[in-house]
């Protein structure tokens, strides 16, 4: 999962916002590495043709139980009923994405 990704250098606490109707705490998963630039790939002129820059990927989340469901499916004679749960489980936590963005 890419929550568990080694590239993602800091997991920080940003706020509390409303989603989906509910007051939720809302994280970053945050990757920040130092890189090589040349200026070929500038969108505006540069001062310096090449050197280092710091590039960061974030991607915002909130954390939303995880549940497994354990379904019995009737048999194809059995008319009406699609399914019923025999079981369910918490998991634990899962992280649903916000959004993402790049500096």
């Amino acid at each position: 999962m890419i929550e568990d990704d080694a590239c993602w250098t800091h997991d920080l606490l940003l706020g509390e916002a409303r989603v989906g109707g509910e007051v939720s705490l809302i994280r970053c998963k945050l990757h920040v590495a130092d890189e090589a630039y040349r200026d070929h790939h500038a969108p505006f002129p540069l001062t310096h043709r090449q050197g280092e820059r710091t590039y960061v990927q974030a991607w915002p989340y909130v954390l939303e139980p995880a549940a497994t469901l354990t379904v019995l499916v009737p048999s194809p004679t059995t008319s009406g009923a699609t399914g019923a749960v025999a079981d369910a489980a918490w998991t634990g936590l899962r992280h649903r994405r916000l959004g993402t963005a790049q500096a």
